[in-house]
């Protein structure tokens, strides 16, 4: 949900920015995405909601990879922390700045995946159509969790924010 903050503050605080990075997110979240992570927050079953989760933010090619290490890392999901998982899932319900893009006034890089399950490119190729000084670069074979995949990721934004 960073970009999604980053985006408001942008909005409100332009004050604090020089440039905007906004990776893998959108200016509208996809309603039914929220709806599938609650029921799966509800449900007494961590390691369904953490292989589920997982197979949506990753390419498949490093979802086999990581696919065994998944019960170590979130087979034991305290109540808590499926509780913020709900509250991170309801936060994203009714976000839509569509109206507003046009007024973030710093030159912004978008980064994302063409394979995306969560946030469709189209959306993130429209965002940076909205944003007046933006430019946006689109990985091949990735999924959500670009920045976990990508070798060069951090690599683009550090290019960016050293022009």
């Amino acid at each position: 949900q960073g970009g999604m903050i980053a985006q408001y503050i942008a909005l409100k605080r332009k004050d604090l920015l020089k440039k905007l990075v906004l990776a893998s997110t959108t200016f509208r979240f996809p309603q039914e995405k929220t709806e599938e992570w609650l029921a799966l927050s509800e449900e007494n079953n961590p390691g369904k909601l953490a292989k589920t989760f997982c197979r949506m933010i990753y390419s498949e090619a490093f979802y086999r990879k990581i696919r065994l290490a998944l019960p170590l890392m979130y087979g034991n999901l305290s109540a808590e922390e499926k509780r913020h998982f709900a509250i991170c899932a309801r936060a994203c319900i009714g976000f839509d700045l569509s109206d507003s893009l046009n007024r973030i006034d710093v030159p912004t890089l978008v980064l994302g995946s063409k394979k995306d399950r969560i946030i469709a490119s189209e959306d993130m190729i429209e965002m940076s159509r909205r944003i007046p000084d933006c430019e946006i670069y689109l990985y091949e074979g990735y999924a959500h969790a670009v920045y976990d995949e990508a070798a060069d990721f951090k690599e683009r934004i550090l290019s960016f924010f050293e022009k």
